[in-house]
């Protein structure tokens, strides 16, 4: 919960908040995707870790569906300190420590 609010928290101060979100969605059109960013076409999944089996499928699950609904030009999970990227028939599912999507965002 900490790192997701550490997430929402760095998305309005790079894209604003609005009072109707229209910036950032949270859960959009009933997929379940932490933060999506219709002007980048991003969709953000956060996790503490993927190393559970459940938890690996739910985060990617979700990440696998939204292209069928929004377009997405990059799709992350954003961890405590996993990184990897995920091929699927979408393109890539990049997985990175939170520390450095911060550093990267703030460039």
């Amino acid at each position: 919960m900490l790192l997701e609010n550490l997430v929402a928290i760095q998305l309005f101060r790079i894209y604003g908040h609005d009072f109707d979100n229209g910036r950032v969605f949270f859960y959009h059109d009933g997929y379940e995707v932490d933060f999506y960013i219709p002007d980048d076409e991003l969709a953000i999944q956060v996790s503490c870790s993927l190393r559970d089996e459940e938890t690996r499928k739910r985060e990617t699950e979700a990440l696998q569906k939204l292209p069928h609904r929004l377009s997405c030009r990059r799709r992350l999970i954003l961890t405590y300190d996993e990184e990897e990227t995920i091929s699927d028939k979408h393109g890539t599912i990049e997985v990175l420590p939170v520390w450095k999507w911060l550093l990267e965002v703030t460039q």
